[in-house]
């Protein structure tokens, strides 16, 4: 069981195999119709072509900036050669899965509400992983203390800038870097 990808999607049609297309089909072609055919379709009809082409290319442009900020606020506080993965299982709310919750995620910056708006609040990563029900504004509150506890017992607690982590998930991607493996004592 792996994810599947757009480009296996195309190779399985191309080998004939239809079933993962149909599927993604059925559940992107919807949006995508009413996103950004429908609604630019209705200007046009109406005699407003111009106005009908300057929707779609900001109804494009929209997407693509709203994907890109979500890949990098949510990617790269999970990527990185500083960050653990894990190829098993462990009990939840034990020692082993808080542990796991810090050094497998990595923060922003914090403590700002601008700053903290700007991020979705997504740049709490490791408070939001030890405690996924906690208010937003209550891990602006526990983010000192999990990094003060986490400094006194010597467990990595990583806190960068979005920009350098988008360029450590960049050298993962590409092959210069390799993710921490915890089973293999990395």
């Amino acid at each position: 069981d792996s994810p599947i990808t757009l480009p296996d999607v195309f190779e399985f049609a191309i080998k004939g195999n239809m079933g993962p297309l149909i599927e993604v089909s059925r559940v992107m072609l919807p949006v995508l119709f009413l996103h950004l055919l429908a609604l630019p379709l209705v200007f046009y009809c109406l005699g407003m072509q111009r106005i009908a082409w300057n929707l779609l290319i900001n109804l494009v442009l929209a997407d693509l900036f709203s994907n890109m900020h979500s890949f990098m606020v949510i990617v790269p506080n999970h990527t990185g050669h500083d960050v653990y993965r894990f190829d098993s299982e462990v009990e939840a709310k034990s020692d082993e899965f808080f542990l796991r919750a810090v050094i497998g995620s990595v923060n922003y910056a914090t403590g700002s509400d601008m700053n903290d708006y700007i991020y979705g609040w997504l740049n709490y990563q490791i408070e939001h992983h030890l405690w996924p029900d906690m208010s937003m504004s209550a891990y602006q509150r526990a983010q000192p203390m999990v990094k003060q506890i986490c400094e006194k017992h010597g467990v990595p607690y990583v806190q960068e800038s979005c920009l350098l982590r988008v360029k450590k998930t960049v050298d993962i991607m590409v092959g210069k870097a390799s993710m921490k493996n915890w089973e293999r004592g990395d």
